[in-house]
């Protein structure tokens, strides 16, 4: 038994404490991130917490780097034709 009461079935392993199954390379990390209390990671734009970087660099990612593209892109090309020619691919 470790720190996180693990339960190892070969390849896969079961979470003593959501039953979740997981493969054991992946368990230490489920433990961490899912379990442990570690204080969460926050995101400076809008206050929103995460349990981990990798959750918080996605929601950046994708509601704010992403949104701020999109407003660019509006701003720049103000009507839907002129937006649909610059983003179609070259051919």
């Amino acid at each position: 038994m470790n720190e996180f009461n693990v339960v190892s079935e070969n390849k896969w392993s079961r979470c003593k404490i959501c039953r979740l199954v997981i493969t054991a390379s992946n368990l230490w990390r489920h433990m961490r991130t899912q379990h442990s209390r570690l204080e969460p990671k926050r995101c400076e734009q809008c206050n929103k917490q995460f349990k981990n970087k990798y959750s918080l660099r996605e929601h950046v990612r994708i509601t704010h780097e992403l949104k701020q593209q999109r407003d660019d892109i509006g701003r720049l090309l103000p009507n839907e034709e002129s937006a649909i020619e610059a983003l179609a691919p070259c051919t």
